[in-house]
């Protein structure tokens, strides 16, 4: 289930603004148009999401499921 959010980051895609959502339950992994970093099995490393983020055509979706609470 996306979240109530999708159709306003979806917008961003289509004009081509670049964008880094920070996705604590995982809501937004399907996303087209950003890579999605980390997953319920493996957290997303500092270092991966600043190198993607230095190409402004990126956009990011920082997955937060493999981060313990």
């Amino acid at each position: 289930m996306l979240a109530l959010g999708t159709p306003v980051v979806e917008r961003l895609c289509d004009v081509g603004y670049q964008f880094c959502l920070v996705d604590p339950e995982g809501d937004y992994e399907p996303l087209d148009g950003a890579v999605t970093l980390g997953d319920a099995r493996r957290a997303p490393g500092f270092d991966e999401v600043l190198h993607l983020l230095k190409n402004p055509t990126e956009s990011a979706v920082i997955n937060m499921l493999g981060i313990p609470l």
